[in-house]
Parts: C-alpha cells; structure tokens; sequence
C-alpha cells in the first residue's frame, strides 16, 4: 500500500502549469512570467489560490488537459479557504487523497503476476485456479470475518476454561 503524503503541489505537469499560465496571463509575457513564478513554492501557493483559477476549472467547455492533482488542488484548497481553513497542508493532503483513490487502475482487480481482470467471471475464474498461495493470503481473512461475535465469549469460557488447558495448547 503506498504512504499518502501532502505533496500534490509538487507534482504538477508540464500542462498544469501551462493551464495556470494561460488562465492567469493575458500575453505570451505575462504566461513566461506566471511560469517563471510558479518555480518558487511560496509565489506558487499565492498563484494558486487565485479566483480566476478555480473559476476556469468549473468553467471551461471541453476536457481539461490537467492532472487530476492539480484539479483537486485549486477546488480543495478554496472550498477550506471559503470555510475558513487557512492551512495549505490540508488542503494539499486532501487533494492527494482525492487523486490516489481517484486513479482508475487502483480499482482494477489484479491477482499476483497477471493481467488486470476487469469482468466478474475473469475474477471467479481466477480464484478457482489460484491455488494454495492465494488461500494463504485469503485465508485467514476470511476466518476473522466468519467468526460469530455474539459467541466470543461462549467459546473462550468452553475451551480454556472448561476444556482446562489441553484445549489451549491445541491453538
């Protein structure tokens, strides 16, 4: 599972940086300067939070050529703005989140040195033939979600108390 840090800002594409620049400048100069602004992390978090940034998201017709971090970000942070949430940490973290979880192929099922399997009956199929391995892995799993919490208790009393313990040292 992969560490889900508040670096979305750092991530940004080549054309996230020409969006801002096109959205926020009005000549070729002005984009060369947004850009060249864009470099410096303090000057970027001002750049961002810009109005007229997070209007052209919501705005514009078409497909956006932007990541999805970039998108996250700009709504994210003036949603905690408008709420009254100052800190860009969050704002950063949280658009990370959104981007991960947002990512097509981390939906995707996918058993251990095969292809993606995208269709119920691939997946049913798969794991009739997984074999020992994947029950290792699944096994246990399932004997915790099977066990019937209303009984716990029932169970420990019978077998290590009645049972005395020969019936622990069989666990």
């Amino acid at each position: 599972m992969k560490l889900i840090q508040p670096n979305c800002r750092i991530q940004f594409t080549a054309e996230d940086l020409e969006f801002v620049a096109s959205t926020l400048g009005r000549c070729e100069a002005e984009r060369t300067t947004v850009i060249g602004l864009l470099s410096d992390a303090e000057t970027r978090d001002f750049i961002l939070d810009d109005d007229q940034l997070f209007h052209a998201l919501l705005e514009h017709r078409g497909c956006l050529r932007i990541s999805s971090r970039l998108y996250f970000f700009v709504i994210v942070r003036h949603v905690l703005k408008t709420a009254g949430i100052e800190d860009r940490e969050v704002a950063d973290y949280t658009a990370e989140m959104l981007a991960e979880y947002s990512d097509f192929e981390r939906t995707r099922c996918q058993m251990p040195g095969g292809a993606p399997l995208d269709y119920f009956f691939e997946m049913l199929a798969a794991l009739q033939n997984a074999g020992k391995s994947f029950d290792v892995q699944v096994g246990p799993d399932r004997g915790h979600s099977a066990i019937n919490n209303d009984r716990m208790m029932e169970f420990f009393i019978e077998n290590l108390v009645v049972k005395g313990s020969t019936a622990a040292s069989t666990y």
